[in-house]
């Protein structure tokens, strides 16, 4: 895994217009106008392009770099979900099933994958200009 600028890479300008069309990021022509929507005056953050190989294929992935700006230091994460291993989780499914054994119902099974999962997450109003 690469951290790379993001103006070093040929696959930005389709990242930044794919965020654009599922809107993730808004598009302003004047730095007025970007003012206006985000209701003062705004905390620029740099872009980042995260890059990882991996069969002989690279996957980009855009992260907003809140560090130099600022941000970063003045927020904290109210949550940070650990996902299971995978041999935990079977072991949970396998303990399951044996407490299951001979009751009425059966055990199922099921994954949610987020796509761009810090992308989705709403920012409040007053929060607009930091990010």
């Amino acid at each position: 895994m690469r951290t790379t600028q993001v103006e070093e890479h040929a696959v930005t300008e389709e990242e930044l217009a794919g965020h654009v069309r599922k809107g993730y990021i808004a598009s302003f022509d004047t730095h007025a106008a970007l003012s206006e929507f985000v209701g003062g005056e705004p905390i620029l953050n740099k872009l980042g392009l995260v890059l990882k190989v991996r069969n002989g294929k690279t996957k980009a992935r855009m992260i907003l770099d809140t560090k130099e700006s600022g941000i970063k230091h003045v927020t904290s994460p109210s949550q940070r979900v650990i996902l299971p291993k995978l041999l935990g989780a079977v072991l949970l499914m396998l303990f399951l099933i044996a407490l299951s054994t001979g009751a009425a119902g059966s055990i199922s099974s099921f994954v949610l994958d987020f796509s761009d999962p810090f992308w989705q997450i709403p920012i409040g109003d007053g929060e607009l200009r930091c990010f």
